[in-house]
């Protein structure tokens, strides 16, 4: 096995959060490399970043929470060929709160359960290293990193700067997470 790995974090954001009822609007997918020793992240690349207009208007107040209205997404589409090559030679994927990103994007893209997905904001124990919750901005802004909330591409690269950070012992984050792959 090599010594490094490839792997992608990914954010979506959409119409509301009941992923039976609402759309993904907005996707980002951050291919990263890492080393397996550590869980140091070497590289980052934006793979991806799309846009798609739903098939029913975009709720005022939730265009008020990402600033995506319906005349940004206006006649836009995910492109799954370009969304399958940024993933395709992943080991896994990586979101904060994958259970919500995870729904939406099976929904969509079936053959995204292909993947194992894992959970950095609950697979992380978080409160066992001294923090009081496990949102990505409260995370981000405790260890001290940029974070411009609620787009999918500011999202996913925060995820990637925070898994890249070192806990209390000089761990990387990221190496918390790669046994449970």
């Amino acid at each position: 096995m090599s010594a490094m790995g490839q792997a992608v974090f990914v954010d979506i954001e959409t119409t509301g959060l009941d992923p039976m009822r609402d759309e993904m609007i907005e996707l980002a997918i951050i291919s990263f490399i890492f080393r397996r020793d550590n869980g140091k992240i070497e590289s980052h690349n934006l793979a991806y970043l799309g846009l798609s207009e739903p098939g029913c208007p975009i709720p005022k107040a939730v265009t008020a929470i990402h600033g995506i209205s319906d005349d940004v997404v206006a006649g836009c589409a995910f492109d799954q060929a370009k969304i399958r090559k940024a993933v395709r030679s992943s080991e896994f994927l990586v979101a904060h709160n994958a259970s919500f990103d995870r729904a939406f994007l099976v929904r969509q893209f079936p053959w995204m359960t292909q993947w194992p997905w894992l959970c950095s904001m609950r697979q992380i124990d978080w409160h066992h290293h001294g923090f009081a919750r496990r949102g990505l901005g409260y995370l981000c802004q405790a260890h001290g990193l940029r974070f411009v909330p609620h787009r999918a591409a500011e999202d996913a690269l925060a995820g990637i700067r925070l898994l890249g950070q070192e806990d209390e012992n000089g761990r990387f984050y990221l190496a918390e997470l790669l046994p449970q792959i």
